[in-house]
């Protein structure tokens, strides 16, 4: 899609490794202001998408934003979560103009219709364009409208990498985390295969967030794998570490294989 002779790869920076997500509305300021620097090794094929860790989560918990929208207190709720979740967005794209990375952000909810919490019409061409173009396009998680069920839903960083990777034929999914990949009975595990992952999946339960944990991640994950398309657990709060992976050195991490 880029052009160049190169793969190109979606990366999706955690809400877990920008955010303290047990601290509501606490960044990781050193981690953010650094993103730039971590991924420019990948330029100009990168696509970033971010979640929103305790910017956007315990918002939507405290009013079930999840659950029913209804009456002006919980539509006041949902543009306070697009407040503070476009403040972490500001914050990366800082980080990556400041290393000389040109970046455009692209709100899901201005170019995503859902039905049932499936993306269902979309219009992704300006992504597309920006990105031959050399601009890294920035995508957060957010809520696009669903048709069905007639209120935002969320469209998680997870969903939207998966989406993304399938539809611009990205060769790599990277997911950036605050550990040092998929742990699983005490250990990180280095590789996984398509055929290992159901049977870990269904010893993780799903943890309380708003959008499954580890376990709601694992499952974007096998079809991300069914895709045909890699994917890679890195450590983001570890310095440097994205930045030597992308450059082909070998690092700590989990890699998954189609």
């Amino acid at each position: 899609m880029t052009g160049v002779n190169e793969m190109l790869r979606v990366i999706k920076i955690g809400g877990s490794a920008i955010t303290v997500k047990k601290e509501p509305l606490k960044a990781r300021e050193n981690v953010i202001k650094r993103v730039g620097e971590e991924v420019k090794p990948g330029y100009p094929n990168i696509v970033l998408t971010h979640g929103t860790g305790s910017f956007g989560h315990p918002l939507v918990l405290k009013q079930n934003l999840h659950v029913e929208i209804k009456g002006l207190e919980k539509l006041v709720g949902i543009s306070n979560v697009k407040y503070w979740v476009s403040e972490l967005t500001q914050g990366i794209l800082r980080s990556l103009i400041d290393s000389g990375i040109p970046a455009f952000p692209f709100y899901p909810s201005s170019f995503i219709i859902l039905e049932n919490d499936e993306i269902r019409d979309y219009f992704i061409e300006p992504i597309e364009r920006f990105l031959r173009f050399g601009v890294v396009p920035v995508i957060p998680a957010d809520g696009p409208f669903d048709r069905v069920k007639q209120m935002p839903r969320i469209a998680s960083g997870d969903y939207l990498a998966y989406f993304l990777a399938e539809k611009l034929g990205a060769d790599e999914v990277i997911f950036t985390m605050d550990v040092d990949g998929l742990i699983y009975q005490g250990e990180t595990l280095e590789k996984v295969e398509r055929s290992e992952l159901l049977d870990i999946m269904s010893k993780i339960r799903y943890e309380g967030d708003a959008t499954g944990g580890i376990r709601g991640k694992l499952e974007w994950v096998s079809r991300i794998l069914d895709a045909g398309i890699r994917v890679t657990f890195i450590n983001l709060v570890e310095q440097g570490r994205l930045r030597k992976y992308l450059k082909g050195e070998k690092v700590v991490c989990t890699r998954f294989i189609p």
